[in-house]
């Protein structure tokens, strides 16, 4: 069973991302994390655990060796193994003291 877990992430995992200077971290939570299978040779992260819970299902992802916990619909095809892109709506950003920058 997936555990969700409260982190922030180091901000070179999402360099896609735009994001406000000197951002050391950032946090988003688990719904605010949309997911799609990677193309074209472009993948974020791999799928390395899928736990399907009915009305909606966690998808544990590596990211560059930093676990990011994502809940996708539970009609998502997405499965163990799978390379996938990140996308982040709604990010938190701080810097290298922890204290929050507005983006």
């Amino acid at each position: 069973m997936i555990t969700k877990s409260e982190k922030l992430i180091p901000a070179e995992l999402m360099p896609a991302e735009p994001k406000p200077p000197n951002t050391v971290t950032f946090g988003a939570r688990t719904e605010h994390i949309t997911i799609s299978r990677g193309q074209n040779g472009k993948a974020d992260g791999r799928v390395v655990l899928a736990e399907h819970l009915g009305n909606q299902s966690n998808l544990l992802i590596d990211v560059k060796g930093t676990q990011v916990l994502v809940l996708v619909p539970p009609e998502s095809t997405l499965s163990t193994g799978d390379e996938v892109g990140l996308n982040l709506r709604h990010p938190l950003y701080f810097d290298r003291e922890g204290e929050r920058i507005q983006p």
